[in-house]
């Protein structure tokens, strides 16, 4: 929580929630939230998670994608993430 401006009164910082969408279509819902400064907070973080989930990823053949959704307290989608990996392998002669 943090101080509104010059009320001494605390407010709650607004919640945002995130769902992870893998390739094979499997959702990951963020049923409890993170609170944020901003939207735009909630955005960086998801493109830090993001970032931070792809190093796991070690596609061995296709296409491999991961998605990350941004939505605010009242459920409207503010921001998506995403990253897709190809991998392709060839005949060596």
């Amino acid at each position: 929580m943090h101080c509104a401006a010059g009320t001494g009164k605390h407010a709650k910082m607004p919640t945002f929630y995130f769902s992870i969408h893998q390739a094979d279509g499997s959702i990951s819902d963020d049923l409890i939230g993170s609170d944020f400064g901003s939207a735009q907070q909630a955005r960086d973080q998801a493109t830090q998670a993001l970032s931070e989930m792809a190093m796991d990823i070690r596609p061995e053949r296709g296409v491999t994608r991961i998605e990350i959704r941004v939505r605010d307290a009242t459920g409207r989608e503010i921001a998506r993430r995403s990253a897709q990996f190809d991998a392709e392998d060839f005949e060596v002669e």
